[in-house]
């Protein structure tokens, strides 16, 4: 009879181990798969916040060069280069044209802190 007890003792020893594991494998596969989902939505909320301002960023950046392409130190320098030195339309030569857009340039960085350097390239590459 004893020995009944011990094999109806170790069966069932060995049957609530087994649940026991069964049942951590599955929290354990639960709850990963839960702080995987939690940690991709997180990720990619941060992605998406950093799309959007790097949109912005670019839109603002389109927004600056055509306010410097419009600039009238930049009009300036073309209009002096293409006329050899002289622009037609001011008095101005081609050194006073420059500290002008180095001056607008100086403006630029100073109210737009995401920029470090601006430069000036004409087509020509004379500047």
């Amino acid at each position: 009879m004893r020995s009944l007890f011990v094999k109806i003792g170790s069966g069932f020893t060995i049957l609530m181990l087994l649940l026991i594991g069964t049942f951590s494998l599955y929290f354990y596969t639960h709850n990963r798969r839960l702080l995987l989902d939690y940690a991709r939505t997180a990720l990619l909320y941060e992605i998406e916040q950093r799309v959007e301002r790097f949109r912005e960023d670019i839109d603002a950046a389109k927004k600056d060069v055509l306010f410097l392409s419009n600039a009238q130190p930049v009009q300036g320098i073309v209009r002096t280069i293409e006329n050899n030195g002289a622009d037609p339309l001011s008095a101005k030569d081609l050194d006073q044209w420059r500290g002008e857009l180095a001056s607008l340039f100086i403006q630029v960085i100073g109210k737009h802190q995401r920029y470090s350097q601006i430069r000036f390239i004409g087509g020509m590459d004379r500047y």
